[in-house]
């Protein structure tokens, strides 16, 4: 499934560099590229560009990005809507564009985002992603929900375990085909299940939530 990225640097020689290193990943099948240009924002704060969409008419989602990040207005059928950009990205790449900065707008496909991400943060390159019609940071955010969710569930989950053995008329099934000493040991291992699920969700919700910051 495709996606957009808009990849940003301090310089138009990095960008430049990136753009070679995208060719690179496509050609080891770490991504695929599908059309990319290059933008660039001057001292004024005037956005131009650089290098036009390749890929012909591959290209032109990627052209229609680029254009409305210049301040060229883009809609009608086969729009950025129909492309599946939300204004929400359109907004959040222009303001993280600054005076002095060059980015790379790009319409990619990939399974793990770790050689782009790796590459493009080697070069000091700021990147952006925008999928379905979601920006990546609405997915992150959407993301830490569930996953507080999930644990405030376990957490409730594992306080009332205890209260819910105790009631008259609720036994539990291994209740009566266990004796004991098993149904403890049993109870201690949901119990060390459960604690260790939370503990997991607990540490990919602290990691989430660093990357949002």
């Amino acid at each position: 499934m495709s996606k957009f990225a808009v990849i940003i640097f301090g310089d138009q020689a990095k960008a430049n560099e990136a753009s070679r290193v995208l060719t690179e990943l496509q050609a080891d099948n770490s991504l695929v590229l599908f059309s990319q240009a290059v933008i660039a924002k001057d001292l004024a704060g005037t956005v131009s560009l650089m290098a036009p969409a390749s890929g012909g008419a591959v290209g032109s989602a990627v052209s229609g990005l680029a254009s409305r990040l210049i301040g060229v207005p883009v809609g009608g059928h086969g729009g950025l809507s129909d492309a599946g950009v939300l204004d929400s990205f359109c907004q959040e790449a222009a303001d993280a564009l600054k005076p002095g900065a060059t980015a790379i707008v790009a319409e990619i496909s990939e399974d793990r985002l770790g050689p782009l991400n790796t590459q493009m943060h080697a070069l000091g390159g700021q990147v952006l992603r925008s999928c379905n019609g979601y920006s990546e940071g609405d997915e992150i955010a959407k993301l830490t929900g569930r996953q507080i969710a999930n644990i405030e569930q376990l957490n409730a989950e594992y306080v009332r375990a205890p209260q819910d053995a105790d009631k008259p008329g609720e036994t539990p099934v291994d209740a009566v085909t266990l004796a004991p000493d098993e149904r403890a040991s049993n109870q201690s291992i949901v119990k060390a299940n459960a604690e260790a699920r939370s503990a997991k969700l607990s540490q990919a919700c602290g990691l989430t939530k660093d990357a949002l910051g």
